[in-house]
């Protein structure tokens, strides 16, 4: 599970700076220290929540790359 995390963080680093809302930017960030944390203290529930979650902001960070409202 922490690999997946890993790698989904490199993703999200990779695009990050072409979002312009930084509070889908800030979002994603805690989501990211949440997993992590939760991952460490072997909380499955909380993993659970909070991968639902990433998928709740996936569906809104999509719109940018949608539209194309990204920064060239």
């Amino acid at each position: 599970m922490a690999k997946t995390v890993a790698n989904a963080k490199i993703e999200w680093i990779a695009i990050n700076g072409k979002i312009k809302d930084q509070n889908s930017v800030d979002a994603f960030n805690l989501l990211f220290n949440g997993l992590t944390l939760s991952i460490k203290n072997e909380n499955a529930k909380m993993v659970e929540i909070l991968a639902s979650m990433d998928l709740a902001l996936v569906d809104i960070i999509e719109k940018y790359f949608e539209y194309d409202q990204v920064e060239d």
